[in-house]
């Protein structure tokens, strides 16, 4: 969107934010917390990063849609077209891996495989544990952590999208 020119100056200014935080802090947290498994999402989005978890660790995992934290505008911009080339090849790549819900349309679909440039962190925690890294990290940072799913035990496919 920015590069065609068709975003508002806000959205831009949310976006560089959020791409621009540094990872130190949840990272000091998760050390503390001992979280095992973590990677920043990155070029082949969440669901190709989810699905590297996965397979390393003979594993599946359900993602929640409406749990996903966008930025502001992301829904209009998709809606209008505006979806890099790169998240439609990550859709394409990842369906053979992910059973996505039949409510979801495919613009959503397609957001769950967006090719980000700097798209925070996936993190797997224990249930345990996932609290006190929630409160941790939201107490202290202006990027805000959520939980979008969890892992399950190995099915057909890696990732459950509902």
């Amino acid at each position: 969107a920015i590069k065609k020119g068709v975003v508002k100056n806000d959205i831009i200014k949310t976006a560089v934010e959020s791409m621009s935080a540094l990872n130190d802090l949840a990272s000091k947290i998760m050390v503390e917390l001992g979280v095992k498994t973590a990677t920043d999402v990155s070029g082949f989005g969440l669901l190709g990063h989810l699905n590297e978890i996965c397979k390393a660790s003979k594993v599946s995992a359900e993602i929640k849609y409406d749990d996903l934290p966008l930025l502001s505008g992301v829904n209009k911009l998709a809606s209008d077209g505006i979806i890099p080339g790169g998240t439609k090849r990550n859709l394409s790549f990842a369906t053979s891996f992910t059973y996505f819900h039949d409510q979801l349309t495919k613009i959503q679909q397609l957001i769950s495989a967006d090719a980000q440039t700097s798209g925070g962190l996936l993190i797997s925690i224990s249930p345990e544990k996932t609290e006190s890294f929630l409160q941790l990290i939201n107490e202290q940072s202006s990027i805000k952590a959520q939980e979008i799913g969890k892992i399950t035990k190995q099915r057909e496919k890696a990732i459950f999208v509902t």
